[in-house]
């Protein structure tokens, strides 16, 4: 289930606000003082032996009740303005500074969605065999006939995954609570998948189809469809598929931040490319 951030907006002090929050204060106040006057003329009626009326009990009894409730107002007014004042800002930060759009709850929702399926341009993966993405179903077709339909469209996808046979690869084995040598069967898969991609776009676009490997820690979980980012963890007994993922849009510092970080990965000159595009980290 995707949950969605609403922005608000960079937060400016509102001057209407503080106008309306200073009337209540000066309102309740002005109530208080004439119940205090009220107040006084019955004490000094009190004094002079002659008899206050009712009335003037019951208005000044009024009048400070009524003063104390506004003033009372004006100071929770303040008090949770302030803390919606942070609340804001955050979500500035969030929302319009990073980026961050919604979160979905279970990484496989977002093979599905809109900010997949509705590809074009370019489809950048970061994953350890992209399994649950090739075998999705997308109403009338699956994933792996739409990819090649919008590769032959002129997409180009790129795909970053763990070298197959590298310790690192058994090590996520063993954390996911995975049988020994399931996840390297899956990577033999996807690059299995990759070859017959190249085949069936035909050699005028095969050259838009690739895939490098890496030997280290699994990285992050990457996706990046056109305008939209995915990012989500590679966590210690979960599988990977249920994890929560974060939704990034364009031209914002965090959807900057993580595309850099692919492309740095991608084109990094420490990085050993052979032949079958196969990228072994040096050093």
């Amino acid at each position: 289930m995707r949950t969605r951030f609403a922005s608000e907006g960079k937060l400016k002090y509102d001057l209407k606000t503080k106008a309306a929050h200073f009337l209540i204060l000066i309102a309740g106040l002005c109530f208080i003082f004439l119940g205090v006057l009220i107040e006084v003329f019955v004490y000094t009626e009190t004094i002079y032996g002659q008899r206050a009326s009712t009335i003037s009990n019951v208005m000044a009894t009024i009048f400070l009740s009524f003063g104390a409730a506004l003033t009372a107002s004006f100071a929770l007014f303040r008090l949770t303005w302030k803390s919606s004042v942070i609340n804001r800002e955050i979500e500035h930060e969030v929302v319009e500074s990073w980026g961050v759009i919604g979160k979905f709850t279970y990484r496989q929702e977002i093979y599905a969605s809109k900010y997949v399926t509705d590809i074009k341009k370019q489809l950048d993966i970061c994953v350890l065999t992209a399994e649950t993405f090739r075998n999705t179903v997308i109403e009338t077709q699956t994933m792996k006939e739409l990819i090649a339909e919008r590769v032959r469209a002129g997409l180009e996808l790129r795909i970053i995954t763990v070298r197959p046979g590298s310790p690192f690869l058994v090590q996520r084995e063993i954390d996911a609570n995975k049988r020994s040598g399931s996840i390297s069967t899956r990577v033999d898969e996807l690059i299995d998948w990759i070859d017959d991609l190249k085949k069936i776009v035909g050699n005028d676009k095969s050259n838009n189809v690739s895939i490098r490997f890496y030997s280290s820690l699994p990285l992050d979980f990457y996706l990046r469809a056109d305008n939209y980012l995915f990012i989500g963890q590679y966590l210690y007994g979960v599988e990977s598929e249920s994890t929560p993922t974060l939704l990034y849009q364009k031209d914002t510092n965090g959807f900057k931040f993580y595309e850099s970080r692919f492309s740095d990965i991608w084109n990094d000159e420490r990085l050993e490319k052979t032949s079958n595009d196969e990228v072994h980290m040096v050093g």
